[in-house]
């Protein structure tokens, strides 16, 4: 996704069987292996219209969902200045993990599905920004 566009057809945002667990497990060793500078760190800020708690009670059932593919990892921030305002932080090992996730989020009907559960609780559309780790490590 290009930075700053709202949330259209393609946002992000079943048990595995042996063949996929191992690639889960693979695609984790893969992404510790890789430099931090193949990051993918996707920002999702929005304003909450149902409550914080209603929010947070959907993220925390939907979160296996989003994280299922393996190398996502999902995190939620409230602003400190405004109880309703967040951001929604979804960080993937890499380039790879973010493109086949986007694919995921457009062609897959359960996400599909959470994803048009999650713009319930939105009042209108999110602001969304993709950066990629720099790879600058501390000295």
């Amino acid at each position: 996704m290009a930075s700053d566009q709202a949330l259209g057809p393609t946002e992000p945002h079943t048990g595995a069987g042996a063949s996929e667990r191992t690639g889960r497990a693979s695609r984790s060793a893969r992404a510790a292996r890789r430099h931090d500078g193949d990051v993918i760190t996707l920002y999702l800020h929005g304003r909450v219209r149902t409550s914080r708690a209603d929010l947070e009670a959907f993220l925390v059932r939907a979160r296996p969902t989003y994280e299922a593919p393996g190398g996502i990892r999902t995190r939620l921030q409230w602003a400190l200045d405004d109880p309703a305002v967040f951001v929604e932080i979804m960080e993937y090992a890499d380039r790879d993990t973010y493109d086949t996730d986007q694919v995921r989020v457009e062609q897959d009907p359960a996400m599909r599905a959470l994803l048009a559960e999650w713009r319930t609780h939105l009042d209108g559309p999110p602001r969304v920004v993709a950066y990629q780790e720099s790879g600058l490590v501390e000295g």
